[in-house]
């Protein structure tokens, strides 16, 4: 209503405020009113019949429109004639309020609000109570800031109501804290302290000492004497300096006995159940904070070293034996790779180590000691353990032949124990693998210790019964231990040595044996080429394999020897076409050479004791005339056996042939001449009825090794000089040692000189894992059995 007369401060504020709007409201009405009256004009100007009613309610809107602007001025008139009184009026109550505001930071500053041994609680309820008058107070202002704004005078800042409603804040935020610290404090006091976070508290109190600090600072910079925060703040650096003592004392480490200790150090016994820190610090734990820090040490040590020891126990009860079938037999095992076990092993015993050689190992030292020895067993056992399963599984194959075990029967018996308790320890490692529990079983260790004992007692038998075996036939020391068995393991069956016949004579590839009553007869010698020597008086293969290879071996030279008396006769009586055919290739060779031998020594005498000049010459021309027929016959379908005979006769022909040559260029015309007692010859002599072959001042007896129907080495004049060096060194009981560039012929060299020897040459490839006793063993060999021995890369 224009026309209201208000009386009150907030109804006139309230009245301009209409006003206000209705005059804002009316510019529009105003603005479309005349848009209206501007269109009526229009069309009275364009002389357009407007109807009656229309023009009735245009001049009714006129009317209204006077009208209503009069009331407005009216009351505009109405609000100018009484604002200085409202605006005074308005003033008074402002500053009535700001003695309200007065009243309350005064009480703010005074009473228990700045007691500080007032109750947190109490208190926080007043301030609670000074809240609601602060919000009342607070909307008055708001209220009055408006009414200034609607008369149009100045707007008060009302910084009395800001700066106490601040200090409330700062007194609020003060007793919170006081309340929450009190409450905290009991909490962490009457709590089980086992359970209690520690760490926890630490952080707690620091965040509170924080905040209580920055609104102390705060109170200082206003001026005010903050002596509630100053309270306070004592009251939790106090705590502070207790909190390095709590910190040890909720060490999560502790144990029982940490906590005993430090009872009987605070002279108070260790409750049963649960205790507080309340009662600590009653019982004066603070008065010994440096016992207590020691103990607190102590126990984060052990923790550390206990943690470490669980990680130890923690693998081992996972650490499992690998085992695997041996042989593909059903239910037959052997350990497997152990390599992960002894590193482990390893790890853990340097580890034990540390934990011994700890200062808090103290309290868990017994346990750490037990550790030590049962890893130390564990160590043992499976050394034991290693060496027992190679010694068993080299026996094993041994003593699985019934021969072995006939001919070593006590042996036998202590290995098929052995054998019983390995076999049925195996099983129950397949089914309990667990490597702790396996080498802990009762009396393991001495078990193993035992077994590999009798294990070494039954290899140092095997050892001497295989010596026994060796001395008999001494080509056995050229065998290793295994393949010396394989051959007496089958003694019953003379037909299964044969495999193994080349690894004593070279060019045996198997005998033949009789049929019948005759089986055990052995009938002929066969090379590996195809060549088929019959004995001249036949070997029986019954007794020890050892017994019947030595007969072999006798019956081998004697008819080798009775081959080349043969085959020496029929030279003379023989067409040559038939005469190379008729005997083995050993004797064809050697009669060969002696043929040699004898016709170029019978023309050096000719020229020496007749005027025959050119009877060496006549000599060559005839031994070339035999190659030239040797080569046409060459030439011809031959069996491969034939031909390789005629290859091997041909190449030592030739040489001959060149050697003439050279003498002849040179004068020869004697036999004492160098030139010719440097040759590697060759003689029957009657007196001994064998061969003997001379080089220089040297001489040495046809060895008659059977060597098939092998290739020879062509000869070259570095082939003679080594010949010539290497007799001359055998008839002064020495030996060898070619020299030169890998692949050009030092073995094969002494290999083909002891061909022509007919002697057996071991080749021995030395490395680094020949030992002492493999050399004696392999020089025993060697002096019993006459042989030569050829070491490359020695």
């Amino acid at each position: 209503d224009l026309g209201e007369q208000p009386r009150q401060l907030a109804d006139f504020a309230g009245h301009c405020e209409t006003v206000a709007q209705i005059k804002a409201e009316a510019e529009g009405l105003h603005d479309r009113c005349g848009q209206v009256c501007e269109m009526y004009e229009l069309l009275d100007l364009l002389d357009v019949k407007v109807p009656a009613a229309d023009s009735v309610r245009l001049d009714d809107l006129k009317e209204t429109r006077a009208a209503f602007d009069e009331k407005v001025a009216e009351a505009e008139q109405e609000i100018a004639s009484k604002m200085a009184g409202f605006a005074s009026s308005l003033d008074k109550s402002i500053a009535t309020l700001d003695e309200d505001l007065m009243s309350v930071l005064a009480s703010l500053h005074s009473g228990d609000f700045v007691n500080p041994d007032a109750d947190p609680r109490l208190v926080l309820e007043q301030l609670q109570g000074v809240s609601q008058n602060l919000e009342e107070l607070s909307e008055k202002g708001e209220t009055y800031k408006q009414m200034q704004e609607t008369f149009s005078v100045p707007v008060t800042d009302f910084t009395q109501l800001r700066d106490t409603a601040a200090e409330h804040a700062a007194k609020l935020e003060m007793w919170q804290s006081f309340a929450s610290w009190n409450e905290m404090q009991q909490g962490w006091k009457s709590a089980d302290f086992k359970q209690l976070d520690v760490e926890a508290v630490v952080q707690e109190v620091a965040a509170a000492h924080k905040a209580v600090y920055q609104a102390s600072k705060r109170a200082r910079k206003s001026g005010a004497q903050d002596l509630v925060g100053s309270r306070l703040q004592g009251l939790m650096e106090g705590f502070q300096a207790a909190l390095p003592v709590l910190q040890d004392l909720g060490n999560r480490s502790m144990q029982e006995r940490h906590w005993q200790r430090i009872f009987d150090r605070l002279g108070e016994p260790l409750p049963d159940q649960v205790f507080t820190l309340d009662q600590l610090l009653s019982y004066g734990c603070l008065l010994h904070a440096d016992f207590i820090a020691e103990v607190s040490a102590t126990a984060s040590g052990e923790a550390g070293l206990f943690q470490l020891l669980s990680k130890i126990k923690a693998t081992w009860a996972e650490t499992s034996f690998v085992t695997i079938n041996h042989r593909d037999q059903d239910d037959l095992w052997i350990l497997g790779g152990v390599d992960e076990v002894v590193v482990s092993l390893e790890d853990s015993q340097v580890s034990l180590q540390t934990i011994l050689a700890s200062r808090f190992v103290g309290g868990i030292r017994q346990e750490v000691e037990e550790w030590e020895i049962k890893l130390g067993l564990l160590s043992d056992t499976l050394d034991e353990w290693l060496a027992c399963q190679r010694s068993w599984m080299y026996l094993e194959n041994i003593f699985s032949a019934e021969d072995i075990q006939k001919q070593l029967p006590a042996e036998a018996t202590k290995f098929m124990k052995i054998d019983k308790f390995f076999k049925d320890r195996m099983r129950k490692c397949n089914a309990s693998p667990n490597v702790i529990e396996q080498v802990t079983a009762p009396k393991l260790l001495d078990t193993f210790v035992d077994a590999n004992k009798q294990l070494d007692e039954i290899q140092k038998s095997l050892e001497d019964y295989l010596e026994t075996k060796r001395s008999a036939f001494a080509r056995f020391y050229f065998l290793s231990n295994d393949e010396l068995l394989e051959i007496l393991s089958q003694t019953r069956d003379p037909h299964a040595v044969q495999p193994h016949l080349m690894k004593c004579f070279d060019a045996v590839k198997k005998l033949t044996f009789g049929d019948g009553d005759d089986a055990h007869v052995m009938t002929a010698l066969n090379s590996a080429e195809g060549e088929v020597v019959p004995f001249s008086s036949p070997p029986i293969a019954e007794g020890a394999v050892e017994h019947w290879l030595l007969a072999m071996q006798d019956a081998m030279v004697s008819t080798l020897h009775e081959s080349s008396r043969a085959c020496l006769e029929a030279l003379q009586s023989m067409a040559k076409e038939d005469w190379y055919f008729a005997f083995p290739a050993a004797p064809v060779i050697m009669v060969g050479c002696i043929e040699w031998t004898l016709g170029v020594e019978a023309a050096l005498v000719k020229m020496r004791e007749t005027s025959e000049k050119d009877a060496l010459a006549g000599f060559n021309r005839d031994w070339i005339d035999c190659i030239g027929g040797m080569v046409e016959l060459v030439r011809t379908q031959l069996p491969p056996l034939h031909r390789k005979i005629l290859a091997a006769k041909l190449v030592i022909d030739v040489h001959a042939r060149d050697t003439v040559e050279t003498m002849l260029n040179m004068g020869i015309s004697w036999v004492n001449d160098f030139e010719w007692q440097r040759q590697l010859r060759y003689y029957w002599e009657a007196d001994v009825d064998d061969c003997i072959i001379r080089q220089t001042n040297t001489r040495f007896q046809y060895g008659y090794e059977y060597l098939g129907n092998s290739m020879r080495l062509v000869v070259t004049p570095l082939t003679d000089k080594c010949y010539m060096t290497l007799t001359g060194a055998l008839h002064l009981g020495m030996g060898g040692a070619p020299a030169g560039p890998a692949g050009t012929g030092k073995t094969e060299t002494t290999k083909d000189l002891a061909k022509a020897l007919a002697r057996q040459c071991v080749v021995m490839n030395c490395g680094p894992d020949l030992t002492a006793k493999m050399m004696s063993q392999f020089f025993a060999g060697l002096a019993q059995a006459g042989a030569w021995a050829c070491f490359d890369e020695f």
